[in-house]
């Protein structure tokens, strides 16, 4: 139990209650416990053992009732400090009064304090889908006596950046920027937002004639371009960059990226050039684009960009069906192929044969990996072609996959195409049954897979015919498979065949 006592209490609650019961002399009480007789006498014709209260029982005040209401009413309804209302109340109502007997007032009533303003709620952000795309643009230190911008661009729903480094910062460059991200970018953009400067928007010119007040006047080549390609063009409100938020952020990042990154240039510069520099920043967003982020439920933008809900994919809620057929499987890589950077079309063609013949995909979990392995079955290996390179963490594997797409669609035409498979943050490397010296030896991939072992790493098997295995310890599963040559045309089709996986 808590017991508040008095300051200079000589006595405890106990020692109380004992004098309450005692029947000896208050003299002798009073030696007992080393108290006065005056406390004894006190105690015992009490009650209780509680302190009383000490505050005065009636209060001596300067200030009328009449003026106590009114030092009372200007601190709530007006918010004044107490110097300002020592003021109006000595010119208004008594030039007598002291600035501490106003302060003992306000004390009296709980108004020593000015209540906080409310401060506005804040807002949210508008709900936006795929292809809502926030813009900025961010000086960059100079480096070599030259300024350097970045232009970055990142999708809200999916937060994949794509950003571009250029040393000027007009018009033309944020319009050429705008088209190779458009290009770049695999869905249909319906909205950009950024901010007010010159090199997107005229909406603060000052030397245009004819132009409306606080409006961009549509001349803008930002504006032009935005409006042949049907993009809503949104700016934020001046001096408000929070709207734009989520790309400023991005912004912060680079600066503290920037600042971790250990000295090696000259004198006092952080880079030895500029092409260190930009080289640095490429691989920053690359990793970023590839990074698990709690707002994404741990996916990475990537990721993200290729598992759409609703009808950019074959998902329904979350993200993609995972259908285990390996024909409806690669049909799923076509879609993706198709509608997402992570495996997208570089041919123009819009037939599924000329589509697979440029196939780029990056696999970064279990399942997309069963997408990789659907394509590759019975893709032919040269063992001269297996390159491991331990200093980089990287494994490359040049092959000769055959193209299950244009099979199973009922094309008459059989291909194959060159292709490469990568592998990166590959930790160790073991072979079995693979003679390295038989470099012109060709194996026959059968499967792909990924064994988790502890969080994001774990194990992928290479799986070829002849029991020969290639045993990748990944610390995360980051694989990218692409064509790098045109398919051609050959005589038989392999034989599928169902493995099991041994772990």
């Amino acid at each position: 139990m808590e017991v508040n006592l008095h300051a200079n209490a000589t006595t405890t609650p106990k020692t109380r209650s004992y004098i309450q019961r005692s029947k000896r002399s208050v003299a002798e009480l009073a030696i007992e416990l080393g108290v006065s007789e005056t406390t004894i006498r006190r105690w015992r014709g009490r009650g209780s053992v509680a302190d009383r209260s000490h505050t005065p029982k009636t209060l001596t005040t300067s200030l009328s009732p009449l003026e106590q209401a009114l030092v009372c009413e200007l601190r709530k309804d007006l918010q004044l400090p107490l110097d300002d209302i020592t003021e109006v109340m000595r010119r208004c109502a008594n030039p007598k009064l002291s600035r501490s007997a106003i302060h003992r007032c306000l004390k009296r009533h709980d108004l020593s304090r000015r209540s906080k303003a409310e401060k506005p709620s804040i807002g949210r952000f508008e709900q936006a889908g795929v292809g809502f795309i926030h813009m900025d643009l961010k000086h960059l230190p100079a480096l070599e006596r030259r300024k350097s911008y970045a232009f970055v661009a990142i999708d809200h729903a999916t937060r994949y950046v794509y950003l571009e480094i250029h040393l000027k910062r007009d018009a033309e460059t944020a319009a050429g920027f705008l088209e190779r991200f458009l290009a770049h970018f695999p869905y249909p953009v319906r909205t950009i937002l950024t901010d007010n400067g010159s090199e997107f928007t005229d909406r603060f010119a000052v030397d245009m004639k004819d132009k409306p007040l606080n409006k961009p006047s549509g001349k803008h080549i930002f504006d032009k371009l935005c409006a042949k390609r049907g993009i809503d063009h949104r700016l934020t409100r001046a001096y408000r960059p929070q709207t734009n938020g989520l790309v400023e952020r991005f912004n912060r990042r680079i600066v503290d990226a920037i600042g971790r990154e250990p000295k090696r240039g000259n004198a006092h510069r952080l880079f030895a050039s500029h092409a260190d520099r930009d080289a640095f920043l490429n691989r920053f967003v690359y990793d970023y684009n590839r990074t698990r982020l709690k707002c994404l439920e741990y996916l990475a933008p990537l990721q993200a960009l290729s598992n759409l809900p609703g009808p950019n994919t074959f998902a329904g809620g979350g993200g993609l069906r995972r259908d285990r057929s390996p024909k409806k499987r690669l049909c799923r890589g076509l879609q993706v192929s198709v509608r997402a950077p992570k495996c997208r079309s570089q041919a123009s063609s819009s037939t599924a044969a000329n589509i697979m013949d440029h196939l780029k995909f990056v696999a970064l979990d279990a399942e997309d990996l069963e997408v990789v392995s659907a394509h590759l079955q019975d893709a032919n290996v040269r063992v001269a072609d297996v390159l491991w390179r331990p200093q980089e963490k990287r494994l490359i594997v040049a092959l000769d996959r055959f193209d299950w797409l244009a099979a199973e669609s009922g094309e008459q035409s059989l291909k194959r195409c060159r292709s490469a498979l990568r592998f990166d943050r590959v930790a160790g490397l073991k072979c079995r049954n693979v003679d390295p010296k038989a470099k012109e030896s060709v194996l026959n991939l059968l499967a792909v897979d990924f064994l988790p072992v502890d969080g994001p790493g774990g194990v992928v098997q290479l799986i070829f015919d002849d029991d020969v295995v290639l045993r990748l310890d990944v610390e995360c599963l980051e694989c990218e498979l692409v064509d790098i040559g045109e398919a051609w045309t050959v005589n038989e089709k392999p034989v599928r065949t169902e493995i099991a996986v041994k772990a």
